[in-house]
This record gives structure tokens, C-alpha cells and sequence, in this order.
């Protein structure tokens, strides 16, 4: 077990030393090594962090989708600890990444053990530039009208308007 653990971590350290981004031999290998890890000793107190630098290592080379699931995991498990923080870390780099604006803001309407302003941020950037694009002007104009009616989207309120007034102008509608 200890001899697998030192292994992954040693890849670990050698691939954060890395300019690039281009998958590699040693990245296969953190991939593999890793689950393998997971399925061999699964309730071990060093498996978290095993966890993390795979989830980790996902994301950072595009292997998005599976990064967020193992992110989610991981930070859902346990939001407080470090390894909970860097995986809203790195669930926020990966949304906003995705740039798919909806997604991001229904990911943050279930957020659950940060803080509220943190998560604010999230929803009213993400809410806004979900609105803004929308292609159909008033599908756009309807989305920020709805986040006039919002509490938490408050400070959004007035740009909210404002848009909506102008994508239904440029709608043909007044």
C-alpha cells in the first residue's frame, strides 16, 4: 500500500513541475495508479488525497467532465477540509471554464458548505452571463427579467433591467 501511495505521489510532484499541458506517460500513470489505488484500498486515511491529485490531474488536462464528478465527490464528502476547499476551487475553474452559464448557475443553487457570499458571487456572474448569452433576444430579455424577482440577485437587479429593455428593443418588441 505504501510502496503504491509514494508512487502516485512521486508522479504527482513530477508532473507539477510541468510546463505543459500535453498528457503524458507519467500522467497515464497517476490515472491508473491512482485507481487502482482506489479499488484496492478504499477506506484508507490517504485515499482523500490520492482522490484529490486524480481529480486534480483530470481537470488539468481536459478531461473535464470526469473532474467534476470526482471533485464534486470529493468536496461533497467533506466541503471544510483543504481538500474540500481546493475542490471548489476546482469545480469553479472547471464551470466557468465550460463557459456553459446555465450549468454553472444550477451548480451553485445546490452548493452546500461554503459561504454565502462565495457562492453569491457565483450565481449572480453565472445567472447574468447566462442571460447575456442567450441567443433568442427574448428568451434573454425573459431570463433577466426573472432576476429581477430574485433576492439573491439583487445586485444584478439594475443591469438586469437595463439588458432586458434592450434585448427586447433589439427583439422588435416594446
Amino acid at each position: 500500500e505504501e510502496s503504491l501511495r509514494n508512487l502516485i505521489h512521486v508522479l504527482g510532484a513530477i508532473d507539477e513541475k510541468r510546463q505543459n499541458k500535453e498528457v503524458n506517460d507519467d500522467v497515464n500513470d497517476i490515472f491508473i495508479y491512482a485507481q487502482k489505488y482506489r479499488s484496492l484500498y478504499p477506506s484508507t486515511k490517504y485515499l482523500r488525497p490520492i482522490e484529490y491529485l486524480y481529480s486534480s490531474t483530470l481537470l488539468k488536462y481536459g478531461h473535464t467532465e470526469d473532474g467534476i464528478i470526482e471533485s464534486q465527490g470529493l468536496f461533497d464528502r467533506n466541503a471544510k477540509d483543504e481538500i474540500g476547499n481546493g475542490s471548489f476551487k476546482n469545480l469553479s475553474r472547471a464551470y466557468y471554464g465550460l463557459k456553459d452559464w446555465q450549468r454553472t448557475y444550477n451548480w451553485a443553487q445546490n452548493i452546500k458548505g461554503r459561504s454565502a457570499a462565495e457562492v453569491q458571487t457565483i450565481r449572480q456572474e453565472s445567472y447574468f452571463l447566462w442571460a447575456e448569452n442567450t441567443a433568442d433576444d427574448v428568451q434573454s430579455a425573459q431570463l433577466f427579467l426573472k432576476a429581477t424577482s430574485d433576492s439573491e440577485l439583487k445586485p444584478i437587479w439594475k443591469k438586469s433591467l437595463y439588458n432586458a429593455f434592450i434585448r427586447y428593443i433589439k427583439a422588435g418588441k416594446k
